[in-house]
């Protein structure tokens, strides 16, 4: 099961790139103002199936006990950039707040924590009013990294906090989503493989933030 998984994902990928690709390029157009909103839900939609293809590849991975770290000295904060740059394009009707401090190097699997990351910013423009900005924070703090994710709106149900990073569980009424459910237990699975941790703190004069400590080193 875990094979095929595997090869569905990688075949569905290759086309799929390229509509994202395509999607992008319109982008760059001289395009009129509907043209441009249809070239930005292609983007989005790629955007989302490439993200949910990812996810089932790695909860496969998880499954199987395949799932590699490869840790290597990068900058979670070039990292968090470039994630966001790339989310940007997706959302361009959504603001996406970056701020970066201190030292925010160390060793790290730079391409699982950007699925960190993209996974908690995409939660959060999900679950967040359209109007509202996702704020995202990055910062060197003695022997760790730490990244929060801010978003307004409505706070997280008591009952669903308990199992949020939980396997195929999504928010339900105004919190449900066309997701598999994966984003956040993927994203707490790679966190914990690098040996550091994910909080949530959520209230309704608050807002919603997920905050990541990482060490610099295993």
């Amino acid at each position: 099961r875990e094979r095929f998984v595997a090869v569905l994902g990688h075949d569905l990928r290759t086309p799929l790139n390229a509509i994202k690709m395509a999607g992008a390029i319109l982008l760059a157009a001289d395009l009129t103002d509907e043209q441009t909103s249809f070239a930005q839900k292609i983007v989005r939609a790629a955007d989302r199936m490439n993200r949910m293809i990812g996810d089932l590849l790695d909860f496969a991975a998880l499954r199987a006990g395949t799932l590699v770290v490869d840790r290597k000295r990068c900058d979670i904060a070039s990292v968090t950039g470039e994630v966001i740059d790339e989310l940007r394009l997706a959302h361009a009707d959504r603001l996406v707040a970056f701020d970066a401090e201190g030292d925010c190097t160390g060793a790290f699997d730079s391409q699982r924590m950007a699925q960190v990351v993209s996974n908690l910013i995409a939660n959060a423009i999900t679950y967040s009013p359209q109007s509202s900005p996702v704020l995202v924070r990055v910062r060197g703090i003695a022997t760790v990294v730490e990244i929060e994710v801010h978003n307004e709106g409505s706070p997280i149900p008591g009952e669903e906090r308990a199992c949020i990073f939980t396997p195929f569980k999504r928010g339900d009424g105004k919190r449900k989503s066309g997701g598999l459910g994966l984003g956040l237990f993927i994203a707490n699975e790679m966190v914990r493989a690098h040996g550091g941790s994910i909080s949530l703190h959520s209230e309704e004069a608050e807002g919603t933030t997920f905050t990541v400590h990482v060490p610099r080193a295993a």
